[in-house]
């Protein structure tokens, strides 16, 4: 079934909680904090829980664990977004930015201008190895050195304690690591068939892809070892580890 049209409100929305996830570097990916407080800015406080439900049962936007959001919008989506007449003000990124600082998220990226007609985006050349994607790539590299001295999947609490070891910002690290698996860079399973909790891994091409960009993991066998311990987890039998 094809979703419902957007107004041009619900539009201007998305489009800048799209632009907000941008900015605090976890595209598509926004906190619940910040995306009501988008929403607050084009439906009144007694409207912000029903618009936000309206646009989840539309599939405009997905729940995630964490109290996360995906944006879920095509280029094409943008079309008709620009308001006119009586509705609300489009956001400013002058105002988009003082959101994102009130919510306690940090912006990571500028802010680009909203244009009337987006542009088609030049590829992004990872091979240049900046910070934003050497952080793609480590996170990546120990959620795989986890991996194989616990065999294969990390349960949810030990992969969310690895992606967010010795992290300050654990909420963008989390998010980044849903972003990962949107682009299959890493993958869920699920535990048996009646579970509806999934393990988490890096999936052949996340390996290749931080393997390829020589990044190694940040975290030592040790330091994993005593994130497992913490949550009451041992690692598989030495003679099965990694080097022995």
């Amino acid at each position: 079934m094809d979703r419902i049209k957007l107004t041009k409100v619900q539009m201007a929305l998305l489009r800048a909680a799209d632009e907000a996830s941008v900015m605090t570097g976890t595209r598509g990916i926004v906190s619940e904090p910040l995306l009501r407080r988008i929403t607050g800015h084009f439906f009144r406080p007694a409207l912000v829980y029903p618009a936000l439900r309206e646009l989840i049962r539309a599939r405009y936007l997905m729940v995630l664990p964490e109290d996360l959001f995906r944006v879920v919008l095509q280029p094409h989506d943008w079309r008709d977004c620009f308001l006119a007449g009586y509705e609300p003000e489009a956001l400013s990124l002058g105002g988009l930015t003082v959101m994102i600082r009130e919510t306690g998220a940090n912006i990571v990226e500028e802010p680009t201008p909203m244009p009337s007609a987006p542009p088609v985006p030049a590829p992004r050349d990872p091979s240049k190895n900046t910070p934003q994607w050497t952080r793609r790539f480590r996170l990546l590299a120990n959620h795989r050195l986890a991996e194989t001295w616990y065999g294969d999947a990390l349960p949810p609490e030990l992969s969310s304690a690895v992606v967010c070891a010795n992290q300050n910002d654990a909420r963008f690290f989390i998010a980044l690591r849903y972003k990962l698996a949107s682009e299959r860079l890493m993958e869920t399973l699920r535990r048996d068939v009646r579970s509806k909790t999934r393990n988490w891994r890096v999936s052949p091409l996340g390996i290749e892809s931080y393997e390829h960009h020589g990044i190694d993991a940040s975290l030592s066998p040790l330091e994993v070892e005593t994130i497992g311990a913490s949550l009451g987890l041992s690692p598989l039998p030495r003679g099965n580890q990694p080097g022995c």
